[in-house]
Parts: structure tokens; sequence; C-alpha cells
């Protein structure tokens, strides 16, 4: 539409200008989101409307320029922070440091300007604070407080990456061993599910799904996670709905001391994803450690052992983690003294360690 209008404008068709600019605000209205592609959008029309007053040649006070010059802002200063944001998020994956270069003064200047009026930028500033200074508990609760209470128009890929930016943070604070931080996630995915912010065509992700049993599980709240299972595993993918039903009521079942219960739905997994096999062969290792089975255990460590060696689709980190805990879980088994000395340290300084807790647990047990 904005290219029509481009042309109706070079070519001095007046009739066909007009019309296209109420077809434009009627669009503009019916499409009130923010959107950052409505920002540049919004910019470009501006631009047009500019460039046709100037060939106008009229002698008049234009209030357009005003809007254009608002409209550079606010598309300049959304995607800066939406940019440092995302800038400031991968630091926290990857190794190394972006040079963002935004000044205090950068910063004053939007304060000052009350972000132009636009809720979407004023969110983004906020999640800058949360992710800049992490150490600053204030900065999520703002940016959340603003998330929840603002009516922000806006459509679902920019809520979803809003709400993720919250999770994620939860997340890591429960990395750096933060246990305040575990009910604030759980509240933070449910909440994301019942506004269907997490949800694609009506779906529900199976690792978005994991993540909140795993969560209610480690708050104890074994009741209503049977209820959220059944309830939600109903709108999982189809591709993944058995096996992921069956791997978290595994869970369920292992957390409760159901160990055989827990075995059986393991052997309904058929591994639609990678991710499932990995988790199942850790909680069957488990389960068989719980139950003494000793010689299926030494077998499984040595199969799954053999497995993450060889296959060159698991990354670096996660392969790391699931052989550092075979190796501690078969040093447990071999209970070897001088071995067990050192390995507490071990436990508490390796970087990489796939159920690390459980295994301290186990290795105080074993040291008693």
């Amino acid at each position: 539409m904005l290219d029509q209008l481009t042309i109706a404008s070079t070519r001095n068709l007046e009739k066909h200008y007009r019309q296209g600019i109420r077809k434009w605000k009627v669009l503009k209205e019916k499409k009130r989101t923010a959107h950052e592609d409505w920002y540049w959008y919004t910019l470009r029309y501006h631009e047009i409307e500019e460039a046709h007053f100037g060939q106008q040649r009229l002698r008049q006070f234009d209030r357009n320029i005003q809007q254009l010059a608002k409209s550079y802002d606010r598309y300049y200063y959304l995607h800066r922070l939406s940019t440092a944001c995302a800038m400031l998020d991968r630091e926290t994956i990857f190794q190394g440091k972006y040079d963002i270069h935004l000044s205090p003064s950068w910063f004053t200047y939007l304060e000052e300007q009350s972000f132009f009026q636009d809720p979407l930028i004023e969110i983004y500033y906020k999640m800058w604070k949360m992710l800049h200074e992490p150490n600053k508990e204030e900065h999520f609760e703002n940016f959340m407080q603003q998330l929840r209470d603002t009516r922000l128009e806006t459509d679902h890929i920019v809520m979803r990456g809003l709400y993720m930016a919250g999770i994620n943070y939860t997340l890591r604070k429960l990395r750096q061993r933060d246990q305040t931080y575990r009910q604030k996630a759980l509240d933070l995915y449910l909440e994301a599910i019942s506004r269907k912010v997490l949800l694609d065509k009506g779906e529900l992700s199976p690792w978005a799904f994991g993540n909140v049993v795993k969560l209610a599980l480690q708050l104890k709240k074994y009741d209503w996670v049977k209820s959220f299972i059944k309830e939600k595993s109903t709108i999982l993918p189809d591709a993944f709905r058995e096996d992921a039903l069956n791997y978290n009521l595994a869970e369920v079942n292992y957390i409760t001391k159901q160990f055989r219960v827990a075995q059986e739905h393991l052997l309904q997994v058929s591994f639609s994803d990678l991710n499932y096999y990995l988790g199942a062969r850790i909680l069957l290792a488990k389960i068989y450690y719980e139950l003494e089975d000793i010689e299926p255990l030494l077998s499984l460590i040595s199969a799954f052992t053999i497995f993450l060696k060889r296959n060159k689709q698991i990354s670096p980190n996660i392969k790391s983690s699931c052989l550092n805990f075979c190796e501690v879980l078969f040093q447990l088994v071999r209970k070897n003294k001088k071995r067990l000395t050192v390995l507490e340290k071990e436990l508490k300084e390796m970087q990489l360690l796939a159920e690390r807790d459980w295994l301290l647990q186990q290795y105080e047990q074993v040291r008693r």
C-alpha cells in the first residue's frame, strides 16, 4: 500500500493519493498492534507525506514533519533497545562481550522524553535494566509489573519474546542457586500459557510443558502437577504428545518413589527427540540406583557413556554434563574410599554436571 501511495504522489495523482491515505488510516486503526514492523511502516508513511508536501510547494505550516520526527525517534529507540537487550541476552549464553555503546546520557534522554509515550519502548527499557543489572531484583519486578499492568496491544511474537525474557531471567537465577526464583519461574510459565503466549497455533511446546512439570515437582506440588499433565497434555503437538506424557509421568512417579511405575512409563517413551532419550537414560539410571539394581545400572552407564562419546549430534556442553553424571555415579557405586575423599569437591566445582543436587544427596548417604 505504501508503494502505491508513493507512486500516486510522484505522478501527481492527487485523487488516488488521498484515497490511499484514507485506506492507510483505516488499515492502521485495524492493526493497532505494537509490532516492530509497524514502527517502520509508520515512519515510511510520514516520509511519504513529507515528500508529498514538498512537491505541493505550499507555503504553510506543516504538522506532518513533527510526526515524522517522532516516528524516527520511536523507530530508532525501539530497535536500538531491543537489539541491545538481545546482545545482553546472548552474552549470558555464549562466551564473549559485545560493544553495546549506550551511554548513561542516552538513557537519561529517553527517560526525560517519557519513552515518547510508547509502552513498548518503556518495556524494552525496563528489560534492558533487568539484563544489564541482573543482581538488582527490583529491575526484574519492575519489568514484570510493566508487562502485566500495561494494556499493550502487540502481536504474539513480541509478547512471547517479552515473557521469555522474564522466564529466562528466573531460570538463570535458579542456575545460580537462588531458590527464591523457583515459584516465580513457575508463575511466569503458567501466566504465559494462560495468556496463550507460549502456544503456537494452539499447541504448547513439549519443552515448556516439561519445564513446568520440573518446577512444580521441585516445589512439591505433586497433586497439582498430575492435574496439569492430564489437562495440558491435550494441547501438546501430536508428534510429541505420547512421549511427553509418559516421560513426565515417569518424572512424577520417580519423585513420589513409585519407581516401578516410573519404569513402566519410560518403557513407553519412543524417544521422538534426542532430549527425551538423554533424560530417560539419566532417569532410568537414578531408578536403578535407588532400587540398588547394580548390574543393570552398570550396564546402562557403560552403554550410555559409549553412546554419548560416539554421538555427534549432542552439543559439547550437554555431552560433558551427561558424561560427568555417568562418571560420578560410577564412583558412587564403586565406593572407593580414596576416590570418595576428593569426589565431594569435584561435585561442587564441576562446571558441567547433570543432576548435581541429586548426586550430592547420594554422596552424603554413601559417606555416612
